[in-house]
């Protein structure tokens, strides 16, 4: 084992976030769902270094859902989560036990939380596995309708990075 490898939670965190400040993406919302999330639906994730969490957004078109009889980018279900630091990375810096399925998962997946964060894939584990901590939102009101998908991600203080 490399001394690396025996970093705990904190310092993986404190790394973590060294990359989130380095690449100015602190409260700043990707997505990582598919490429055209307006047809095909989204995964909006932002870190905030100050909550040490990660909020969601997970937007599915509503024929998705048997709510609408067309392909309409403004009728969406919409999902939010929040996942903290905490649910991800256990104390001794291993997975946690809600994640500990990350390395047999994923393809790539990372044996360790510090592996994720070195090579960049955290928060995609964390995107990927956030249904498990979503509910729509509003929760009575779905699908949400407004004049375009931009106009929903709007709504809900959704800016995407531009890339």
């Amino acid at each position: 084992m490399t001394p690396e490898s025996n970093q705990d939670s904190d310092e993986i965190r404190r790394r973590y976030e060294e990359y989130i400040v380095a690449e100015d993406l602190d409260g700043v919302y990707r997505n990582y769902g598919d490429a055209t999330p307006e047809g095909h639906g989204g995964i909006w994730v932002a870190y905030e270094i100050d909550r040490q969490a990660w909020d969601v957004w997970i937007t599915t078109p509503a024929e998705e859902y048997g709510l609408a009889d067309f392909e309409s980018p403004g009728s969406q279900v919409v999902e939010a989560g929040e996942i903290y630091w905490d649910d991800v990375v256990a104390d001794d810096g291993s997975w946690s036990d809600t994640f500990a399925h990350i390395p047999d998962t994923y393809h790539s997946g990372h044996g360790s939380p510090l592996g994720a964060v070195v090579d960049r894939r955290l928060t995609g584990f964390v995107a990927h596995e956030s249904r498990k901590w979503s509910d729509p939102y509003p929760y009575r009101d779905q699908p949400v309708e407004e004049d375009s998908y931009e106009a929903i991600l709007d709504r809900f203080g959704i800016e995407p990075r531009e890339e």
